[in-house]
């Protein structure tokens, strides 16, 4: 906890995250564009990595910033994180409708033409909104705001070993809660329970990452390796989910409103 006369070990932690979250700034705002402008899925992907390494900072680092600082930076990359979802699912169906209607003959495969005409339509307007969000002047100015914060000061050079304590503690946290409720999954755990998981699993992976130089690299890299089989375990089960409930949704639009999501099973 940081007190009000604020310590050099604070000063130097503070420097410490500032230059791990301004890598992140600058990738988030070359991604923005190629976001914004639709053509490229990956560069929304990019966006979305940024946004979602930056809330872990601050989640777990948070109280290192100002506090003003920090509640405006958590409610900016909320906001972001909030209006990138639906369109990264939705691109991410798309990019995958070959190989889910795969095994299907064309003639089937034709018969849902009007399922994938209706994804198109709601991907196309769900990134509308995004363009929306993203050339917000609030957007702009939250963002600029975030950049000129983490410039560094001349005063004091970073020092990541000053954090090593502080980030050791978190981690060592996060991944004693990750494996006692990774145990408590069973085959009748409900897809939110496992959904939960794989957010915990992501966020300490980002945490483990963005810090990596506080770490030896060869555990470093063996953990990294589970924790990536983890996430692509649970991704799977998480992406079937959203799945599921994308093309019970579509079925509405397909049916003009007649059908009710629970009429597809």
């Amino acid at each position: 906890m940081i007190l009000s006369e604020p310590t050099a070990a604070t000063h130097l932690a503070l420097d410490a995250v500032r230059e791990v979250l301004a890598p992140l700034s600058a990738d988030l705002r070359d991604a923005l564009p190629g976001a914004a402008d639709g053509a490229d899925p990956e560069e929304l992907h990019r966006l979305r990595v940024a946004i979602r390494r930056t809330r872990s900072i601050l989640r777990e680092l948070g109280e290192i910033l100002p506090a003003d600082r920090a509640d405006a930076a958590r409610e900016l990359f909320a906001h972001l994180a909030d209006a990138t979802g639906e369109p990264r699912d939705l691109d991410v169906s798309l990019e995958g409708w070959d190989d889910l209607v795969g095994a299907l003959g064309p003639e089937l495969r034709h018969l849902l033409d009007p399922v994938r005409a209706a994804l198109e339509a709601r991907a196309a307007h769900a990134h509308h909104q995004l363009r929306l969000v993203l050339g917000a002047a609030s957007t702009s100015r939250g963002l600029e705001a975030w950049s000129r914060w983490l410039e560094p000061g001349p005063q004091r050079p970073a020092d990541l070993d000053v954090l090593a304590q502080q980030v050791g503690g978190r981690l060592r946290r996060l991944h004693e809660r990750l494996v006692r409720d990774g145990r408590r999954i069973t085959a009748s755990s409900p897809g939110q329970d496992l959904h939960d998981l794989r957010k915990r699993g992501k966020r300490l992976r980002y945490l483990v990452e963005c810090f990596a130089p506080l770490f030896d690299a060869r555990p470093r890299r063996a953990f990294l390796t589970h924790l990536e089989d983890l996430q692509d375990n649970l991704g799977a089960h998480q992406d079937a989910e959203v799945q599921g409930q994308l093309l019970r949704s579509l079925a509405v639009d397909v049916n003009d409103g007649s059908a009710s999501a629970t009429d597809v099973v």
